[in-house]
């Protein structure tokens, strides 16, 4: 009598073929969503982000510890993927328990997933801060790779490259580096690379005041009106005044009191 044959599941994970055995992890936390949620579309499950810290403590306890690093990864991807705030939110948690096991390879999947997945400046921050930021303090190979990405010509990825690099900014870590991802990602018009700019001139000011405000007068001509109010935001009342009287100069009326909008999503439950 012939067995139906059994299938195997490999996939590439950081760049190696990984057995994934068979498992019902992807049902157990659409289930757990579920079960928590007020919304029945798995686009949107509507869960408060404390709620969604202790589903994702108790799923992983029960479905994923005891898997290997490789295998971990391979799901947090696959919620990376989804199209829920929610599964995104607990993909990136997933990929924060492995940071110490990640290698440079896994660059290629986030990659993929901040082209593709990410749909906006929430996740994408959230993505940033959470993963690519510990891996540039993890290694200059890191670093140097996730810089790279401001020449990507994608909105995410340079905004990415650019928030990844915020917390360093903040102790005057790694600014020449810094001040490169400015100088290529101020060159792009779309509205978020420049906010994302002008978050990590913003953190850079509380180190070097003077030479950021050397790097925007250099500059002043590529910086939006958003783009430019966040960058000065953290310097002096009279620094700022001088700064936004270049534009005055140049026709362009910036007042110091104008209240930029800030970046807004419909849900804005899971920002760092």
């Amino acid at each position: 009598m012939s067995s139906t044959p059994t299938k195997v599941h490999i996939a590439v994970v950081g760049g190696v073929w990984t057995y994934i055995p068979p498992n019902t992890i992807v049902e157990s936390l659409r289930q757990s969503l579920q079960e928590n949620g007020t919304n029945a579309t798995p686009s949107n499950y509507n869960i408060r982000a404390a709620d969604i810290q202790q589903i994702f403590e108790s799923f992983y306890n029960t479905s994923l510890s005891k898997l290997s690093p490789d295998i971990q990864m391979y799901f947090a991807l696959r919620f990376m993927k989804k199209e829920s705030a929610e599964e995104k939110r607990i993909g990136t948690l997933i990929i924060v328990k492995n940071l110490d096991f990640l290698s440079i390879g896994y660059l290629d999947d986030f990659v993929r997933i901040i082209d593709n997945y990410i749909p906006d400046w929430n996740t994408c921050d959230s993505f940033s801060n959470k993963v690519l930021g510990p891996l540039v303090k993890k290694s200059d190979e890191f670093a140097q790779s996730i810089a790279k990405w401001k020449d990507s010509g994608k909105v995410w990825r340079m905004r990415a490259a650019c928030i990844s690099f915020v917390n360093l900014a903040k102790v005057g870590a790694m600014t020449e580096l810094s001040f490169d991802i400015c100088q290529h990602c101020l060159k792009s018009t779309e509205r978020f690379v420049q906010l994302g700019v002008g978050c990590l001139l913003r953190e850079m000011s509380l180190m070097y005041a003077n030479d950021v405000v050397d790097f925007i007068t250099k500059n002043f001509r590529y910086f939006s009106r958003e783009g430019l109010r966040y960058s000065i935001d953290k310097l002096g009342a009279d620094v700022r005044k001088k700064i936004l009287s270049l534009g005055k100069r140049k026709g362009q009326q910036i007042d110091d009191t104008e209240d930029f909008t800030r970046e807004t999503i419909t849900s804005q439950k899971y920002s760092i």
